[in-house]
């Protein structure tokens, strides 16, 4: 799936707002070309992204109802909902009903095609920020092609930690931090996720799994590894066709005392890991 997405909301707002109100508490990431998040400490997530070819709009929202199903523990419910955006845009909602867990509740995504290509933007939260939700979208959808973050917000350039210990991104990748979570991705596609945070680890590794045998792999047995150094098993994922070389990773693991769940992706051209998971990750691969 393409790296960014825009998170908006889904009503009419009688008034605009500035953008550095719209954006007060937020801080920009994974800055690129083609998309960027912003991450707000009130609790919402934003994600813009403009591609030349058609974006996975659709493919989006189906993560993302998956996602708010597991992460709530009740029933979503999906609409598509008017919003007053620049443009010619397609929005849907996804709202959860019946939650048992505490977070995110509703999910907004927004989709449209310009003469430059596609641009999908997506806002999840919990209830009380769906109005930010909806005048983020708006703002953003007013801006130009490719044209980033709006210029006052600020950018976070903290540098990621693991387990207490500064992380190195590579070259050429880029990080997503949220609450308690960070994810890396290189060239589009995401390739490292780690969570610090106990209480989610079985909701998130259950998403992720899911996402993992959806996406074409199969579980494989559990692999001798050793995450930061510290020696583990990590659960293997094969793919089911013998011409495809990719293989996921995930284990739950103390290190230095803190516990983390970790997920790697490795494409087919990684040998034996991508640098992004080699920084920590270290794994004997699974035979065929």
């Amino acid at each position: 799936m393409h790296r960014s997405v825009l998170l908006a909301g889904l009503l009419v707002i009688a008034s605009p707002a500035r953008a550095e109100e719209t954006f007060a508490g937020c801080e920009a990431q994974a800055v690129a070309r083609d998309g960027w998040k912003a991450i707000c400490k009130a609790g919402w997530v934003l994600s813009a992204a403009d591609g030349r070819e058609e974006l996975p709009a659709a493919e989006l929202v189906n993560v993302l109802e998956q996602g708010l199903a597991q992460a709530s523990q009740g029933k979503v419910r999906r609409s598509a909902l008017p919003l007053e955006l620049a443009g010619k845009w397609t929005v849907i909602k996804l709202e959860v009903e019946g939650a048992k867990d505490v977070g995110p509740n509703f999910a907004l995504v927004a989709s449209t095609k310009i003469r430059q290509g596609s641009r999908v933007l997506s806002c999840t939260g919990i209830a009380a920020t769906e109005e930010p939700c909806k005048r983020a979208m708006q703002a953003v959808a007013k801006t130009g092609w490719r044209s980033g973050p709006p210029p006052g917000l600020a950018h976070d350039r903290s540098a990621p930690s693991f387990a207490g210990r500064p992380y190195r991104v590579p070259k050429g990748c880029e990080v997503i931090k949220q609450q308690n979570a960070t994810a890396i991705g290189c060239g589009g596609e995401p390739v490292l996720f780690w969570t610090e945070d106990t209480a989610a680890f079985a909701t998130l590794d259950g998403f992720m799994t899911s996402q993992i045998l959806q996406s074409g792999m199969k579980e494989g047995g559990p692999v001798p590894c050793s995450v930061d150094g510290v020696s583990t098993r990590c659960r293997s994922y094969l793919p089911k066709v013998a011409s495809d070389a990719r293989s996921a990773y995930v284990a739950q693991v103390s290190v230095r005392g803190q516990p983390v769940l970790v997920a790697c992706l490795a494409a087919a051209s990684t040998k034996p890991l991508p640098p992004p998971c080699a920084a920590i990750l270290k794994v004997e691969r699974p035979k065929p």
